[in-house]
């Protein structure tokens, strides 16, 4: 082979070689264009969107077995009724276990009563009245026929105070009917202190004193009375009593013509 041939020849092998690269190269290209977008380059249209997987739960409901077997309840026995009789002449019954409430009536001696209740010392007894009524006695007017520490103790109603009974005067005109000019003022005294001693002064219309008496008494209820007949001149008078204790009203009336 001439060194003219041979160099053709070997042109020709290295075309060939380079002819192999090139047809290659593309597949390696494609490869790594492929892979890019999924690992390095993501884009929000390639997002995938997530779906929820629904976890069921089994609710199971337990039966309950019982195993305890049921006590019968005995049956309760009512105490025995206690009866309080009053063994005094009079005594007061109450509204409430004490001499601060107020009297509700009287009982007599030999009447029974069925016992409700007590109070905390059992110095006091609620009895039965009937008709959905009770009332309070004191332990030492009553005996008792049976044991009073079965009776319940019963809280005590609350207390009211008392409205105070104010002295007064109240005023009476009586006339003679044979005699009609002739009329007598009967001055009633009432809620006075009792069996005390009093003075009384009778102004006229003009302030000047009509009469002046005294050592007169008021009676064991606190009642007491002043009289006068024929008062002229007519007009607005005042009678005005004092008792030895203190106690001073003053009373206006008017007399006719």
């Amino acid at each position: 082979m001439s060194a003219l041939q041979l160099r053709f020849a070997l042109f020709f092998l290295l075309c060939a070689i380079l002819g192999a690269c090139r047809a290659r190269s593309p597949v390696l290209i494609e490869e790594s264009h492929t892979a890019s977008p999924t690992i390095l380059l993501p884009t929000e249209s390639a997002t995938p969107t997530p779906t929820p997987t629904s976890t069921a739960t089994a609710s199971l409901t337990p039966t309950l077995t019982s195993t305890s077997t049921e006590t019968p309840t005995p049956a309760q026995t009512s105490a025995p009724l206690i009866k309080a009789e009053v063994i005094a002449n009079f005594g007061n019954i109450r509204t409430g276990p004490g001499e601060v409430y107020k009297i509700m009536g009287t009982v007599g001696p030999g009447l029974k009563l069925i016992v409700l209740g007590k109070n905390e010392d059992e110095s006091w007894i609620e009895v039965d009245l009937g008709l959905s009524q009770s009332a309070w006695i004191s332990a030492d007017l009553v005996v008792l026929d049976g044991d009073l520490s079965t009776v319940p103790v019963i809280a005590a109603p609350p207390t009211t105070t008392p409205t105070p009974i104010l002295p007064r005067i109240t005023l009476t005109v009586v006339q003679d009917p044979k005699y009609p000019q002739r009329k007598e003022y009967r001055l009633a005294l009432i809620n006075f202190p009792p069996k005390e001693r009093f003075d009384w002064q009778l102004f006229r219309p003009d302030a000047q004193i009509w009469s002046n008496y005294g050592n007169y008494n008021t009676n064991a209820a606190g009642f007491g009375w002043v009289y006068f007949q024929n008062l002229t001149p007519p007009g607005v008078y005042i009678i005005v009593v004092d008792s030895e204790s203190g106690t001073h009203v003053e009373f206006r009336f008017s007399v006719a013509p």
